[in-house]
């Protein structure tokens, strides 16, 4: 498992088909919209960044997600 901190395309974990694949969950779990502007690796490219932008998103707290 990549840190936190990790490129999740760096570490293979996901390729560009695998981004197209997270937006779809993050949008269907968290019930969130994903913008063209908003897929850049600071907010889909590692775990952390996942988390504040999912957070960011529906409005939760730091470690509630």
């Amino acid at each position: 498992m990549p840190a936190s901190d990790e490129s999740l395309l760096e570490a293979g974990v996901l390729d560009s088909t695998g981004v197209l694949e997270l937006i779809e969950f993050l949008e269907e779990n968290f019930e969130i919209s994903v913008e063209d502007s908003e897929t850049v690796p600071e907010n889909l490219g590692s775990i952390e960044g996942l988390t504040r932008f999912v957070q960011s998103k529906t409005g939760q707290a730091a470690g509630s997600v």
